[in-house]
């Protein structure tokens, strides 16, 4: 099945606006004080506020878009039987470990030295003089080798914490599981007796070893896989999906709940039927060249930006003496900017040498472990 222009074009704009959301939301929590500590806040000290806290709504909206893409290409490969385990997980290391592996390293260096010469304030430690929402314990405690082995075998918030400051690691295990108890599940569904016996014994096993959490938002990221199987013609009219998502996207950033998670399904469902309102459509958005460039690199910045933001954060605030967080006005608001556009600059040249070179680390993967280059949907990639 083909995407159209138009929701390629979709798919990059929603890309990058969903990181640059996560990343707003982290600067603006290590920077400003809480939004309850602000003296006789105005409306637009309540704007910025409402709408630098839609992170995890952004995480929910990637969730969506990998079950759509990864997920239903595998759906589509079973369905054809041309499914193949091997070539499935180099596709899926590929992307991934193209930037997780750097990601793990220059976090590292970054929380090292934050955390020896630069924690006059007490990010890297838990000690700051008033509770930070992305800090909750001790940085450096979560620089061992073994934080860091567990982050690259994917149990991050599983057997530990996720290493150092990376907190969004998390949801890399959460997609990195997705990825596997699909097909898993696919293949309980069908095809021989023995294999699916085998499918069914390693899905059990994996649903023991996982968090609950990681479980319950695998529905989530099936909404994805739904999506893909209604692409094949448009169900949704954009003036009905439009309200349709904007009405759950409040719902969640509200935190409206019908039943536990509820908010999060509804998004989940809200995105994909915007998702499917723009299918089969060859009309092209503005500036999409610039916004395919802004997508190209958004899950690097989704796996470096913190670390990047919590080091300058620690200097500024080291620098200064400060004793407390910054309260918003326009001096401050430029600092934010500033510091949010170093953030995307790093993570831009990171880039050029991890995620950029998704193709090529794929290819060498193909050759080691000898299957074909050529494969029904090997471009498709998650789109965290």
């Amino acid at each position: 099945m083909a995407i159209s222009e138009t929701q390629s074009d979709f798919l990059n704009l929603t890309r990058w606006i969903a990181a640059g959301l996560v990343v707003l939301e982290h600067a603006r929590s290590l920077l400003f004080v809480d939004y309850g500590q602000t003296e006789s806040p105005g409306i637009l000290d309540k704007g910025f506020y409402f709408a630098t806290g839609f992170g995890h709504e952004a995480v929910v909206i990637f969730f969506v878009t990998s079950g759509f893409l990864v997920g239903g290409t595998a759906w589509d490969l079973f369905q054809k039987e041309q499914f193949e385990w091997r070539r499935y997980m180099a596709d899926r290391a590929s992307r991934l470990y193209a930037v997780l592996i750097v990601a793990v390293i220059l976090g590292g260096v970054m929380d090292w030295i934050g955390g020896n010469y630069f924690n006059a304030f007490g990010f890297y430690t838990d000690q700051t003089p008033e509770p930070v929402a992305v800090v909750g314990e001790s940085f450096l405690d979560r620089l061992s080798l073994r934080h860091a082995a567990v982050s690259l075998i994917m149990f991050q918030e599983v057997w530990l914490p996720s290493f150092g400051s990376n907190g969004p690691l998390w949801s890399l295990a959460h997609e990195w599981w997705y990825y596997i108890l699909f097909p898993l599940l696919l293949g309980v569904l069908k095809g021989p007796a023995l294999p699916r016996l085998v499918c069914a014994g390693l899905g059990i096993l994996l649903c023991w070893l996982l968090t609950p959490y990681i479980l319950i938002l695998f529905g989530v990221w099936l909404l994805g896989v739904l999506g893909w199987r209604l692409n094949a013609r448009r169900w949704f009219s954009p003036f009905l999906a439009l309200p349709v998502f904007f009405a759950s996207l409040l719902m969640m950033r509200l935190e409206v709940h019908l039943f536990p998670y509820s908010h999060q399904y509804l998004l989940g469902l809200g995105f994909a039927i915007l998702l499917n309102s723009v299918a089969g459509g060859e009309n092209r958005f503005w500036l999409q060249g610039w916004s395919r460039w802004l997508a190209d690199f958004s899950y690097s910045l989704y796996l470096i930006h913190l670390p990047v933001i919590l080091f300058i954060t620690a200097v500024l605030f080291a620098a200064g003496d400060r004793l407390t967080r910054y309260e918003l006005n326009l001096t401050t608001c430029l600092l934010f900017l500033a510091v949010v556009m170093a953030a995307y600059l790093v993570s831009f040249v990171v880039s050029l040498f991890t995620e950029a070179k998704t193709r090529h680390i794929r290819d060498r993967l193909y050759k080691a472990i000898g299957v074909g280059s050529s494969n029904t949907g090997a471009d498709v990639t998650s789109k965290t």
